[in-house]
């Protein structure tokens, strides 16, 4: 037979290479085990398959840590926010008629939505079930959201004098005001102002 490499010493030619933009894909071998005629295929199908079902078990995984966290920041936002501050009135002219209807002074709150600590105090303290049913025995509660900056809210906060939120401040039946209790304090705090300034007046 003749041999149509002359010299056996030089490797036989190489294919030539791909043409521009294509990748020439080599042989790939089948590695699978070919299980015998008379053998139980059972486990030779459940090799193949594993692969895929450990896949599946990792995406529930992820799937369901995904579902953890958004529970738990979806709390978060249920239990702070504007659902902390539910039983405070937002309108200032509504606040006075049911204090004079009342005869209860009004707690007033300065607050606003982009104040870290005025959401610091209100999901730890004024979310509080018995801080907030305290507070509603003693007052009228009510809400003045400076989030809108120049609204007719800012007029109030101005007519106040006041210039940090959060701030608490008691204005009385009769118009009096106590003096201010700013900054995100604890409950007992709060407490503690709250008793000693219902009847005193200082302005």
């Amino acid at each position: 037979m003749q041999n149509d490499n002359p010299n056996p010493n030089t490797p036989p030619s190489q294919p030539a290479p791909s043409a521009p933009g294509f990748t020439t894909i080599p042989q790939l071998r089948n590695n699978f085990p070919t299980p015998a005629d008379d053998a139980d295929h059972s486990a030779y199908y459940d090799s193949l398959n594993a692969g895929p079902k450990s896949k599946s078990g990792g995406l529930k995984a992820i799937l369901i840590v995904i579902l953890v966290v958004g529970a738990f920041f979806g709390y978060r936002s249920w239990r702070g926010g504007s659902s902390a501050l539910a039983a405070w009135n937002g309108n200032w002219e509504k606040g006075v008629d049911d204090s004079h209807a009342q005869k209860k002074p009004q707690l007033v709150l300065f607050t606003a939505d982009w104040c870290p600590a005025c959401k610091d105090f209100e999901e730890n303290v004024l979310s509080r079930k018995d801080v907030t049913a305290k507070l509603q025995e003693q007052f009228i509660l009510t809400k003045i959201d400076l989030t809108s900056r120049g609204g007719p809210t800012s007029q109030i906060a101005q007519e106040f004098g006041v210039r940090v939120i959060p701030t608490l401040v008691i204005v009385r039946p009769d118009g009096s005001r106590s003096d201010f209790l700013t900054g995100s304090v604890s409950a007992d705090h709060l407490d503690d102002w709250t008793s000693t300034r219902k009847t005193a007046k200082a302005r």
